[in-house]
């Protein structure tokens, strides 16, 4: 049993990506477990649905409206921390690489790129 996706990986296929480490084996296959199971509950609803046992729904969009100020600024937010710890994770990788879950929890980042990220998703 591989304690991180990283031993499994390096182990397997002689690669060293120093990112796994962050990927826990037991919580990343749990994750793997919700999501084929969310998947597998959607076929259902939709069987179910093509043979009448669930009514359908009718729900009216609005589409074409401009974006809220709130949404905004959730989205340059978002793509602040991104380009911050992402990119920075890149940028500063010696020190990312001695202790990947220190430096994630850690204030340490890419300013730079923590504002173009913002940039970007603020633009988009």
């Amino acid at each position: 049993m591989y304690a991180t996706i990283y031993d499994a990986v390096k182990d397997l296929f002689g690669l060293e990506i120093i990112h796994l480490k962050l990927l826990q084996s037991f919580g990343f296959f749990v994750a793997i477990a919700f999501l084929l199971c969310a998947m597998v509950f959607s076929w259902e609803l939709k069987r179910k649905s093509r043979e009448g046992l669930l009514p359908l729904s009718r729900k009216k969009v609005m589409e074409g409206m401009p974006y809220t100020q709130n949404e905004m600024l959730t989205q340059s937010a978002i793509g602040f921390l991104l380009g911050w710890k992402l990119i920075g994770s890149f940028t500063d990788y010696a020190v990312f690489s001695e202790n990947p879950r220190g430096w994630i929890l850690s204030g340490q980042g890419s300013l730079i790129f923590g504002i173009i990220g913002a940039g970007l998703m603020y633009g988009y």
